[in-house]
This record gives C-alpha cells, structure tokens and sequence, in this order.
C-alpha cells in the first residue's frame, strides 16, 4: 500500500485518536504508559514521510479537519501536564512537522473580517502595526496583544471555533505557551490573596517551586514555574477518601485543592497529637477538633515517628487548642506557617520547627506566638523580616532564638532590638554576609556585658 492513499492516511489518524483518548483519560498523577506515546510518534512519522501535498482538495480538507482536531487535544494534553516535558517535545516537533505539510485555511483572514467580533481586534491590531491589518501583519503581533485581543472575543460558538483554529496555530510558538502560563500564575497569585486564609502562602510556594528548579538546573520561566507548582500541589495531595474531581489548571480548582490538602493537613495534625490513627473514611473533609482537653500536654507532631500518617505540609489554621506547654512539629515537610495558626492568649513555653522546608519568616508569621523560645534550626530560611519577632506577647517573652543551618545571608541591624529577655540567638550554619556578621559581634559584646550566660553563635 502506498504511503500516499488515503486509507492509509486514516489508518494512521485513527491510531493517534485511539491513542489520544488513553492519554486523555490520564491524570497529573497518573505515569502514561510509553506504548502509547510511541504509538502517537510512529503515527506522525508514518504521516510526514507521505506525501500528503498530491492528495486531491477533497481528501485534504478531510485530513486537515481531522489534524487539526488532533492538534486542539494534543494542546489540551499539553495543559494537563500528563507528559514529562521530553515527550511533550517529541509531540511537537512531530505535530509541528505535519502540519507544515498541510496548507492552511486562511483563518486570520476569515477571523479578522467578521464582523461579530469586538473592534478591539481590530484597534489592537492596527494600533501596535499602525498600518491595515491582514494575515501575516496579524501573525506578526507580540503574544501579549495576541493574547489580550483573544479575550475580548464573543460567546459565539461559530467565533470560538474560529479562534481556537487560531490560536492551535500561533500556540505552536513556543513563547505563546510561556505567556499563557504567566497569566495562569498572576490569575492564581490575585485568587489566592483574595482569600485571607492563607496569607503569604503564595509567596512560600514560589520559594519552594523557584528553588526546585534552580536545584534541577531548570530555568524559570513562566511556563516551567508553573508546571512545578502543579507538580508540588499533586505531590502534597492526599490520598482517597480525600479527593476532589477539581481541575487544578484553573484557578477554583486549584483553591479547592489546596482547601483539600489543608483538611488532609488537619487529620494529620490530629492523629500525630494524640497519637491514634483515625479511620479516613469516617473523617473525609469536615474534620472537628476532637473533645479532648489539649491544655495539659505538650504536643509532639514529630515525623521521626511515622506511625500516624504522613508528614504534615503546613499547620491547620482551626486547630488553636491551648496548651501550657510546648509545640514541637520537627522532621516533617512544612514549607509554610500561617499567621492564623496560633492565638495570643494560647501560651506555649517553646515551638519547635526544625527541620522542615520553611524558607521564609514574613513580618507577620510569629505575630500570635507568645513562646519563650522558638526553634527554627535546619529549615531552608533565607529571609527573615525585620520587625518578625516586634509583636506582643513575642517580644516580652522570647528568650532563645535558633535559625542555624539555614540559608540566611544577610539580617536587619535592628531585628534583635527590643527583646529585653533574649539571652541566646544561635546563626551557625549560614552563609551570613559581612554586615550581619559585624552586627552579630556588638551583639555578643552586649550580651556579655549582661550576662555569661548569654550568647550569639554564628560561623565567623
């Protein structure tokens, strides 16, 4: 059979579209199984070595209807995350090659002369051409407008269909995709603030998303930051019963996501304080604090122990029980302390976070801790604001600071003033510039001139 015939041609379609559902019923979670992938390149391979340029008019609008219906699921796999980036490629440059054998309906033209759609298309246009608008002008146009243009476009099915030929075609440009995830960021970024239930936790998934990528050796662009943070909610996503069939490459289910894992978060909490598995099939996503009076004991929600659940990833916000004693959370995978998480009037003796993935202390992260001493020692800290330890009751209280083995390089000269019973701050293990190491020197001297018993260790 020769490459050229038709029917070969649809054999070949139909294997990628067979191949596509298997691919489309995947899952971020899910690992796509290579068959299928190789199934997807042979396919587009077979397809670019024909000659697909002799086929008569009729067969090759049926076979560019049909491309181009693969190329909008293929798009819409790509926004799932189901492939590692390697595949991903391998798709494209397969998908890309194709479609430069097929000559293409003059989409920009049809869509720039109806009439239906807003004149911003057409202001946008002119003004950032100065100059008449046609098809190559308009493919010509930076992504930005591109992309701002395309929202003004009416609820019409005829217009969509129109637009999302268009943008399958400029989409293939790799930038455009690295534009669509910064504005997927800043939509999340302003959603998330918006809520108030989890301030500055936008600013310390950054930190965490940022800093895998730097440690892979992978740069951060848009559209790399956004997929690690996918990557990092799925990896922090609980297990069933917990689930939801939220999307989270929008920007509600991605909220509803996070409002999962912090309930997972709860459970946890629960189970490692009173040190009793609870049956996750009676607790699923209204958790209650139990009736237990916690004032008495101290709480020691350490990993080392694993024997009740995971790791916990942040402290639930409505789990403020009082306690006269001590809060110890070491050896788990917290990036992330909410400002909510504690009450002023809630006294605990000492907080203990060592060794978690917590990268920054924000002005007003500690502002409802009233310990006398904080432990914060080999964490991934590398910025701890000026005023963090200035609120009350902290500030009349604190007694030990530790942030040793962390990565802080420099430090306010007024962070430590004002904490009249501040005997011990201990800084080793940081790579502290000359400044801070200046600064830590009075200190000490200060401190001494009080008291022996007072201290400040740092690497000099």
């Amino acid at each position: 059979m020769e490459k050229t015939d038709f029917s070969f041609i649809q054999t070949q379609l139909d294997v990628i579209e067979r191949n596509l559902n298997d691919l489309e019923g995947a899952s971020v979670d899910t690992t796509v199984p290579t068959e299928v992938i190789d199934n997807v390149l042979q396919s587009f391979s077979a397809l670019n070595e024909s000659n697909l340029d002799k086929m008569d008019l009729d067969t090759l609008e049926i076979v560019n209807s049909r491309v181009s219906n693969i190329h909008e699921r293929i798009e819409g796999l790509f926004d799932k995350h189901v492939m590692t980036g390697d595949m991903e490629d391998r798709i494209r440059s397969q998908m890309d090659q194709l479609t430069s054998h097929l000559p293409q309906k003059e989409v920009w033209t049809e869509l720039i002369s109806d009439s239906r759609f807003s004149k911003v298309f057409q202001k946008a246009a002119q003004k950032e051409l100065g100059e008449g608008v046609d098809e190559n002008m308009i493919s010509k146009l930076p992504f930005e407008v591109l992309m701002l243009i395309f929202s003004y476009i009416p609820d019409d099915r005829r217009a969509l269909g129109l637009t999302s030929k268009a943008m399958n075609y400029i989409i293939r440009r790799g930038d455009m995709t690295d534009v669509h995830s910064a504005y997927r960021l800043e939509d999340l970024e302003k959603a998330m603030n918006e809520m108030g239930s989890f301030p500055g936790k936008w600013i310390a998934m950054m930190d965490v998303v940022t800093s895998r990528l730097e440690e892979s050796g992978i740069e951060a662009t848009a559209r790399n930051v956004y997929e690690e943070l996918i990557k990092f909610q799925a990896e922090r996503f609980p297990p069933k019963p917990f689930e939801t069939r939220d999307d989270p490459f929008t920007v509600e289910g991605f909220l509803a996501r996070e409002k999962v894992i912090h309930d997972y978060n709860k459970l946890l909490y629960i189970q490692k304080a009173e040190q009793k598995e609870y049956e996750l099939e009676q607790v699923g996503g209204n958790l209650k604090v139990p009736s237990k009076n916690w004032r008495e004991m101290p709480i020691m929600l350490n990993q080392e122990n694993a024997l009740f659940g995971e790791p916990l990833t942040e402290i639930p916000i409505d789990l403020q029980e009082p306690t006269d004693s001590y809060l110890q959370i070491r050896y788990n995978e917290i990036f992330y302390i909410s400002p909510n998480c504690f009450k002023p009037e809630n006294f605990r003796e000492l907080l203990d976070f060592a060794h978690n993935d917590i990268t920054r202390i924000e002005k007003d992260t500690l502002s409802n801790v009233p310990a006398n001493y904080l432990y914060f020692n080999d964490n991934k800290i590398h910025t701890i604001h000026k005023d963090a330890f200035s609120h009350k009751p902290l500030s009349d209280r604190i007694m030990l600071l530790d942030f040793s083995n962390n990565n802080i390089t420099t430090l306010d000269p007024e962070i430590f003033d004002n904490l009249p019973h501040l005997g011990t701050v201990y800084l080793k293990g940081n790579p502290l510039d000359d400044k801070t190491k200046k600064m830590l020197t009075e200190l000490r001297k200060k401190f001494k001139e009080l008291s022996d018993h007072k201290s400040v260790e740092f690497d000099e």
